[in-house]
């Protein structure tokens, strides 16, 4: 998203009377010296004002003081300063009243995230000491950390986040609140968002890690050891990552997992063809295949040391995923060595013997490290295929 377009919003809103500021991510991302994404803006204008105000919006969240200002391709969340009611479900307030920037602040999650900033004045607002936290590489809640995490839940998985993204210690308190309302964290916590949490985590080690020493890996998936967490890289899909969380597990217990996390078609695929790998391939051809059907899978496989020694059959699988890095590659982008014109060229008709020769011909330039076309052919021929 481009900042400008959140700057034309305030700017828009400021000259209609009301007060406005960027708020939380983009505030943050600038003190860190980050590039952003997430330009949110926060306003004293209510729903209905900023409706008026604006030619195109959306108002599916506001219900909490949220409308989505579209400007262009751009949409930005312009909310209401506001104050938080009580939280009865762990996730989401069962009413909210207006506030000032101060109670605004306030009743966010953590002081790095607790900051407005005026674009226009060039103004920062801190009213949680989330300036000095920053400096400083600490994580702390907003207020008391119990309350927070009571209030919504999901916070706990956002603190191992922003910790892990931005090299932060957690704060005291803050560590000892999670490590006291981990165990609450279902059901108030959607599963769909628990995925999004994990699915961000980068390193997965260090996360993964944090995590278990909290106790919320435990209560994710229940019956994981440390000693099953590894240096997974971030170029693995999720789903890879868990499913070798529990190597020794049936293909029938790693699709459960992607079934309970709601997971989409590819990522069944993914633990599909991972289960494959740890049969033994009846030929280099079929191990071939498989990567090229999983592109993701290929790539974590060649790409990284994803395939630790610990799993001797995943060893074994990537030395064969190195050996035959060019083949597969050709498989994904669909360019055999000898395709239906080269056929034609050297005289032989199109038909359905031509089909069985160009699927043995790619076979053959697999399992037999072939890579010129005319060698190829002759091997075909020798098949006796035609």
């Amino acid at each position: 998203m481009n900042s400008q377009s959140a700057i034309e919003v305030i700017i828009h809103l400021q000259n209609n009377g009301h007060i406005a500021y960027l708020a939380g991510g983009s505030v943050r991302d600038m003190l860190f010296k980050l590039p952003s994404d997430d330009y949110d803006v926060a306003t004293s204008a209510t729903v209905e004002e900023i409706v008026n105000l604006f030619e195109k919006t959306l108002t599916i969240g506001a219900h909490f003081g949220v409308v989505i200002v579209i400007k262009k391709t751009d949409k930005i969340e312009v909310a209401t300063f506001r104050k938080d009611g009580s939280y009865s479900n762990g996730r989401t307030p069962d009413f909210l009243e207006r506030g000032t920037p101060e109670e605004d602040a306030k009743r966010r999650d953590f002081t790095i995230n607790g900051l407005f900033y005026d674009p226009l004045t060039k103004t920062l607002y801190d009213f949680v000491g989330g300036v000095e936290d920053i400096s400083n590489k600490i994580l702390r809640a907003i207020g008391s950390p119990l309350e927070r995490f009571a209030e919504d839940r999901l916070r706990m998985l956002r603190a191992v986040r922003f910790a892990q993204r931005f090299d932060l210690k957690i704060e005291d308190s803050t560590y000892e609140a999670i490590k006291a309302t981990s165990p609450l964290l279902f059901p108030a916590v959607s599963v769909e968002r628990v995925w999004q949490e994990l699915d961000k985590m980068t390193p997965k080690k260090s996360a993964f890690n944090t995590l278990f020493d909290l106790g919320l890996l435990q209560v994710i998936f229940p019956g994981i050891t440390r000693e099953s967490i590894r240096d997974f890289p971030s170029i693995a899909p999720l789903i890879i990552v868990i499913a070798l969380l529990f190597p020794k597990e049936s293909l029938k217990k790693w699709l459960g997992l992607a079934t309970f996390f709601k997971c989409s078609r590819a990522s069944f695929n993914h633990l599909i063809l991972l289960d494959k790998a740890r049969q033994t391939p009846t030929s280099l051809y079929t191990w071939a295949l498989y990567l090229a059907l999983d592109k993701e899978l290929f790539y974590a496989t060649i790409w990284s040391d994803f395939w630790q020694k610990e799993y001797s059959w995943l060893e074994e699988r990537r030395k064969m995923a190195l050996l035959l890095k060019e083949d597969i590659q050709r498989l994904i982008e669909k360019k055999p060595l000898i395709n239906a014109a080269y056929l034609q060229n050297t005289g032989i008709a199109p038909g359905p013997q031509m089909g069985q020769l160009l699927k043995k011909a790619e076979e053959l330039s697999v399992n037999l490290r072939v890579t010129s076309a005319e060698q190829l052919l002759k091997l075909v021929l020798l098949e006796k295929l035609i």
